[in-house]
């Protein structure tokens, strides 16, 4: 059953369900969903930033998500990179249009101060998997502004474009932004920046006396393959798949551990893999990753540090699907650290290799494992590591060093 396209403002009665680590809606945003994805845009007001570097934010999308699963990680997507300001409450108009909600406002002021004014109006229709943003700009110099957006993914956001997609992938932390016009075939592009700019060439934008139009589809995503799939070929009627990767041994209650994969996908040909249609997309700490694939038989291979490869061939079906790919116990360690009265004590672990490269087990700002560190609260640790030699340094701040 298709859920209707709503748009409210949030209060502590209507709460946004999005989740992920760049949430930044406040009480007075608007939640805009559908039983898809669902966005907060940032009330117009003067005092409306995101935080101490995204400033004058007021009607920019600052979370959007899938809601299933539902994984923010966007700073923000900021209609004409803030060269126009919104920042009056009653120049917004919200309401419903047929099957499409919408949410519109016309800008306050230009920083320029060239006459012109702009308009941004975002659609979000039933069922749909992307929110529609159109930009206007008007007045008698309109035709002299360069079309663009800005768009802040921060972090370890790297920033692409395939042959109809511009977008941007945190490939750690599971989350692909897509920007696609729906009037050519030919993607926006990247200018780097800070706001990174989205550019609009003349095939994208509309320009008439005194006006100047430009449209964008923007769609969350789990990764590329996830925003290919739904983005480029729904004709194709694709459908989220869970991945599942289970290693055989767990570690024991209490051990702080962390299940990372990567999962390279081929589809099957009517003979052999084509290999050159391999992508791979990353789980979490628990082990699981989802992407929506076109129907089709696909070879999946998993790889784990301290774990062999595993490699199954499995049929995407129309309905969905759970695909579950055991590991092989791992090679590695199990650590009890504790003082010298037999207590357990929080404990970081460095790990050397001593005939090869150092183990990456994530990024800085990953938990628990982090690069070549794990850090353990209750100094219990299972870490799988690939065969090979290594020191372990055990150290609590200055206190205990082993």
């Amino acid at each position: 059953m298709t859920i209707a396209a709503e748009i409210q403002v949030i209060t502590p009665e209507t709460k946004p369900a999005i989740l992920g680590k760049e949430v930044d809606w406040i009480f007075g945003d608007y939640l805009m969903k559908n039983d898809v994805i669902s966005l907060t845009i940032a009330k117009p007001s003067a005092t409306r930033d995101a935080n101490m570097t995204i400033r004058n934010i007021g009607g920019s999308i600052l979370d959007l998500s899938l809601n299933r699963p539902s994984n923010d990680q966007l700073s923000a997507y900021i209609p004409t990179a803030a060269r126009y300001l919104f920042r009056d409450l009653n120049k917004v108009k919200t309401g419903r249009n047929g099957n499409t909600a919408f949410w519109q406002c016309n800008s306050s002021r230009s920083p320029a101060d060239d006459g012109t004014t702009a308009t941004i109006r975002y659609q979000l229709s039933d069922g749909d998997a992307f929110v529609e943003s159109t930009i206007l700009i008007e007045g008698e110099n309109a035709d002299s502004v360069r079309p663009f957006d800005g768009v802040r993914a921060d972090g370890w956001f790297e920033f692409g474009r395939t042959d109809r997609t511009a977008y941007c992938e945190d490939y750690f932390f599971r989350q692909t932004i897509g920007f696609m016009s729906p009037s050519s075939t030919r993607p926006p592009e990247w200018k780097k920046g800070r706001p990174n700019r989205l550019q609009y060439p003349d095939g994208l934008v509309e320009r008439a006396k005194g006006r100047m139009k430009w449209t964008v589809l923007i769609y969350p995503a789990t990764s590329p393959i996830d925003l290919i799939s739904v983005a480029e070929k729904p004709n194709l009627s694709p459908v989220m798949h869970s991945f599942r990767v289970v290693p055989k041994s767990k570690p024991r209650k209490g051990f702080d551990s962390v299940s990372r994969a990567k999962i390279a996908l081929k589809s099957v040909g009517q003979e052999k893999v084509d290999a050159e249609q391999s992508i791979e997309i990353h789980t979490d700490d628990e082990g699981v990753a989802n992407a929506r694939l076109i129907p089709g038989r696909y070879i999946a291979v998993a790889s784990a540090t301290g774990h062999e490869s595993a490699e199954m061939e499995f049929e995407a079906k129309r309905a969905g699907n759970v695909v579950t790919i055991p590991l092989d116990a791992a090679s590695g360690f199990e650590a009890e650290v504790k003082d010298d009265r037999g207590n357990p004590i929080p404990v970081k672990a460095t790990i050397y290799s001593l005939d090869g490269n150092h183990p990456d087990f994530g990024l800085s700002s990953a938990r628990t494992f982090v690069r070549n560190c794990v850090y353990s609260v209750h100094g219990l640790m299972h870490c799988p590591l690939d065969p090979g030699q290594y020191e372990i340094y055990f150290s609590r701040g200055p206190e205990y060093n082993v």
